[in-house]
């Protein structure tokens, strides 16, 4: 019955996602680039059975790097990488090129997802950290299809919201094969929701075992002299709408006292770019964008608008101090793992829920400063360009934090080559669903 009411609440959604595919598709022409998969059509050709792992945006997919990096030479089928947004599509496409086969992935709708699953033939399906949508799960295991949750993670506020939803969340859970979790507390979310102890596993988070190539480092520094090699350098990352015009205000205090310093603005979304050009207008800045100085100097802009995609990395090691966005709204932060493994001291607001194990442990250890409005955030920059000794504290204690967590990336594919071989074969239909190894 539970999944029945499902299916009918997705018919009757069906036209609001129809019609938003539309307007998409009339408004964002990187939309339309493959938009057919999304319903499970013009597939690309598939040679046989596969290893599926999906992962939703940019941050999911570097997640998703590192671990098809270790599995490559494990295993015998070929690799398909799904994922859901543009910006995510374009970093699988940077990272990993044609070493996997990548498409999007599909709505959660029946027919969608069963005609995904027919033309792959996935032997394991792997969602990683918060994707999990009941049709995939449900159709995974009615064709004998091993599922797990890598990586995963639940927020206070996303527990709070599944709790509204519990008999479909439990079937749904239940229904996986293996759930791996980032911290205890996230494993006590998942068995209040109806997980079994059976199901559920903790290890640390793959972030902290991502790789930084130490040439990213060096062109990081050869990016800044476009720009300013001596000018002390900020970036705002991942930053939303409603942020912007704070850090705006923030930069605006740091400039009243180090005239030279530079900002590098990267929205989480680059189709904003015309959007924050406007906004710094108002503030009366001069902003560039950055695929307008890739290949020679500009005259010394205010702002750096980062429109280009999949080399964040690379403006956070030509950047001193960073922002971490997502944080002064209410949308629960982004990923500060990748600024500190690059040397780049850490600010961050109040609001990061969606990580909030990991800036614990930063905050505990003084790895990062914790802000509150662009006041604050204004004071935190100042403070870090003006005492050297205290930016290299930042600094080396978020790096001890990092090392001191790695060693989730190896425990993940050992699970994963635990469930690979407990036999199934992922090419028929059954009607009891695979629940644990």
């Amino acid at each position: 019955m539970i999944w029945l009411l499902y299916r009918v609440l997705t018919w009757l959604v069906a036209p609001l996602i129809w019609g938003r595919v539309f307007i998409r598709l009339l408004q964002e022409p990187g939309y339309r680039a493959n938009w057919a998969q999304r319903f499970g059509y013009r597939l690309p050709d598939s040679t046989g059975p596969v290893l599926w792992m999906h992962a939703v945006s940019v941050g999911e997919v570097n997640v998703a790097v590192e671990l098809i990096e270790g599995l490559l030479a494990r295993v015998q089928h070929p690799i398909l990488l799904t994922t859901t947004t543009i910006t995510g599509a374009a970093r699988a496409r940077f990272l990993l090129g044609d070493r996997v086969i990548h498409c999007y992935a599909p709505f959660d709708f029946k027919s969608c997802v069963v005609r995904f699953i027919e033309h792959f033939k996935p032997i394991i399906g792997l969602f990683i950290e918060t994707e999990l949508w009941p049709h995939w799960i449900y159709y995974c295991a009615q064709y004998r299809v091993p599922t797990m949750l890598i990586n995963g993670r639940l927020s206070e506020r996303a527990f709070s919201r599944y709790q509204k939803a519990q008999p479909l969340i439990e079937r749904m859970l239940l229904n996986l094969s293996v759930i791996v979790v980032q911290t205890e507390r996230i494993k006590q979310r998942f068995e209040a929701l109806g997980a079994s102890q059976t199901q559920l596993y903790c290890a640390n988070n793959i972030k902290y075992d991502m790789r930084v190539d130490p040439s990213q480092k060096d062109q990081g520094q050869q990016k800044r002299q476009l720009w300013g090699a001596s000018r002390p350098c900020l970036i705002a990352a991942s930053t939303h709408p409603g942020e912007e015009a704070k850090v705006l205000e923030a930069f605006t205090q740091v400039q009243r006292q180090i005239k030279d310093a530079c900002l590098l603005l990267a929205p989480r979304h680059p189709v904003r770019t015309d959007e924050l050009i406007e906004l710094c207008e108002t503030f009366k800045f001069q902003s560039v964008r950055a695929s307008q100085c890739l290949d020679q100097a500009v005259q010394h802009p205010d702002i750096v608008i980062v429109d280009v995609l999949g080399e964040l990395c690379l403006f956070y090691a030509a950047a001193d101090v960073a922002f971490i966005g997502g944080s002064l709204i209410e949308h629960g932060g982004h990923n500060p793992i990748e600024p500190a493994q690059l040397a780049c001291a850490c600010v961050s607001g109040e609001h990061v829920f969606n990580f909030e194990e990991v800036y614990a442990r930063l905050y505990a250890e003084g790895g990062c400063v914790c802000i509150k409005d662009a006041d604050t955030l204004a004071e935190a920059w100042l403070k870090i360009l003006q005492d050297e000794a205290f930016r290299t504290s930042l600094m080396a204690r978020a790096h001890v934090v990092v090392q001191s967590a790695q060693g989730g990336i190896l425990r993940h594919i050992e699970l994963i080559e635990r469930l690979l071989a407990s036999g199934y074969s992922g090419s028929s239909k059954l009607s009891k669903p695979v629940l644990t190894l």
